[in-house]
């Protein structure tokens, strides 16, 4: 492995102290911001692992499953990767933890790139936009249903911290 895809990734090292380090957004950008953002490969592998906080490994795997492309490699074989693909990293960041097979993500990626496409068909953008909305009332309706299941939670939690205090050491 070379050094520089070695970079951050150590545990117990913070990549805010990385020189260069901008911190992450919370969420990655979307629509009209993502049309400012600078296409031209830039950063190294190890660079964009330490300033996400993604490890080598799954870099490399959503590239081995095609849900990420390096913009470009140097001459020496580095994936170089640019402020676009940054963001659709954490994107992949987000969609993980709420379960999208691989599948679904690649699908959900391809919309979001015909809605960013300028040589893309208004019936293609139709499409896409009308999926990625069906989608954005999906988690919304998920959003609500976990908050339900939060309110259960907490209230069984302090009905169980109420019989606890009750029989203390039993």
């Amino acid at each position: 492995m070379k050094s520089e895809e070695r970079a951050g990734t150590s545990k117990g090292t913070t990549p805010r102290h990385t020189p260069g380090y901008v911190t992450p957004p919370e969420r990655g950008l979307a629509g009209a911001e993502m049309r400012d953002v600078d296409p031209v490969p830039r950063f190294r592998i190890g660079e964009v692992a330490a300033r996400i906080g993604l490890s080598l490994r799954s870099i490399r795997y959503y590239e081995e499953t095609g849900l990420i492309t390096p913009s470009a490699r140097t001459s020496g074989g580095f994936r170089m990767y640019s402020e676009v693909d940054v963001q659709r990293l954490l994107t992949i960041m987000q969609m993980k933890p709420l379960g999208f097979t691989l599948e679904r993500m690649r699908e959900i990626l391809a919309d979001l790139d015909v809605l960013r496409d300028p040589d893309g068909t208004d019936e293609a953008r139709r499409e896409a936009h009308s999926r990625l909305d069906d989608l954005n009332s999906e988690m919304h309706a998920a959003l609500v249903d976990l908050a339900q299941q939060l309110e259960i939670a907490t209230q069984f939690t302090s009905r169980l911290d109420d019989e606890l205090a009750e029989f203390p050491g039993a």
